[in-house]
């Protein structure tokens, strides 16, 4: 699904409301470490509580989230509830986030090595940390042409071999990572599961072949960190960022293990609750965008209900697609269906929606950067409208 509406920066008051027109915050570019913090996992299941916006050391945070039965940080600056280790190695770290660092493991050609202990020299040498080799190898495989390797006639146990069979599916992204990671001396296993990819759409049953999914668990300095090498191989920056190291607070949104105890949680999710928490994208986590309602299916009678997001310095663009039954209605018609309020004091915005006909909707917040001019796909609803008493 694209958005192709243009975002524009205007003047913003408070408590505005206006019919069919988009308002921004202002959103500017940002940079993000390569490598997210290491972080201990904690999250838990919590009842439908309603949600509190609170003022704690100059910072509003999020206190709960209705519907979705899962209960994430209530820090302003990260989803996750996990404190960083007092131990992290702060030199690791900014090797890490070094653009020449990275450059230099990405320049590392797959082609020049005859055997993945070669490869995996060539990518690591100079790295000491658990952390700083995952790191280099992840960097490496994630930034990975794969159309180019699927032309070359490698032997498949070669390094250009084994990107070969990954370009034609015959390997995963995880089974490679693992591969190399343990040639550099460390524990990584294998999760299989479900993931919510760009074939999903909120209110899909999760369990089929097309949503199945491989990612990792590699140990780093005694504890399991999630690394999804597939889900980073996207190009772009931020999402790369996301899938290394990723938080179990966020990973729960998308990744569901067939095994719990890969949950590395406190309390795992039931499939029943991961199916029925609204589908999202790293950019709700990237730019701190936190919709009240985490149900991934939203039912109407009447065709009218309000989305509010709590947000901070980021332009929001709503769409509302209609999937049917009946007939087709095009975008403008859509767009004018969205009333858009702003409230400064609690840092929220309000899409006030009404539905011109019975069906399925999706609903789907893009985050606009305007720097780049791009929308960035943040997190989506599902839609039923059906007048049960007609």
């Amino acid at each position: 699904m694209t958005n192709s509406r243009v975002q524009t920066a205007i003047t913003r008051d408070k408590n505005v409301k206006r019919s069919g027109a988009t308002q921004v915050h202002g959103l500017c570019s940002t940079t993000i470490g390569l490598a997210p913090t290491l972080t201990e996992p904690h999250t838990k299941l919590t009842t439908d509580s309603m949600p509190k916006v609170e003022e704690i050391e100059g910072k509003r945070s999020l206190r709960g989230r209705p519907d979705s039965g899962i209960a994430v940080s209530t820090s302003s600056s990260s989803y996750t509830s996990s404190e960083t280790p007092k131990e992290a190695d702060d030199l690791d770290e900014a090797i890490s986030s070094s653009s020449e660092m990275q450059e230099k493991v990405i320049s590392v050609r797959a082609e020049e090595h005859t055997n993945l202990k070669s490869l995996v020299a060539a990518i690591t040498k100079g790295f000491i940390s658990e952390r700083h080799k995952a790191h280099a190898i992840y960097c490496w495989l994630v930034n990975q042409d794969l159309q180019y390797f699927a032309k070359l006639n490698k032997k498949s146990g070669s390094p250009a071999g084994k990107l070969r069979n990954l370009a034609e599916k015959k390997i995963s992204h995880a089974t490679l990572y693992i591969d190399l990671a343990k040639i550099a001396g460390l524990k990584c296993e294998k999760i299989d599961g479900y993931v919510k990819n760009k074939d999903y759409y909120p209110g899909n049953a999760i369990e089929s072949p097309k949503f199945q999914h491989s990612w990792v668990a590699v140990s780093i300095d005694g504890h399991y960190c999630f690394v999804d090498p597939q889900m980073g191989a996207s190009g772009e920056k931020f999402v790369m960022d996301h899938y290394f190291v990723t938080s179990p607070d966020e990973l729960v949104f998308s990744h569901f293990p067939k095994d719990k105890k890969w949950s590395l949680m406190n309390h795992s999710v039931t499939l029943e609750e991961f199916q029925g928490v609204v589908k999202t994208w790293p950019a709700m986590f990237k730019f701190q965008i936190k919709p009240l309602s985490m149900k991934s299916v939203i039912r109407t009678l009447d065709g009218r209900l309000s989305i509010t997001v709590l947000l901070q310095n980021v332009a929001i663009n709503p769409q509302l697609e209609y999937a049917g039954p009946g007939p087709i209605i095009d975008q403008d018609t859509l767009e004018e269906k969205i009333d858009h309020e702003i409230r400064d004091e609690d840092n929220a915005e309000t899409y006030h929606v009404t539905l011109p006909q019975e069906g399925t909707y999706y609903f789907t917040a893009y985050a606009h950067v305007l720097a780049d001019g791009i929308d960035i796909p943040v997190f989506q609803y599902r839609i039923e409208y059906k007048d049960e008493f007609l």
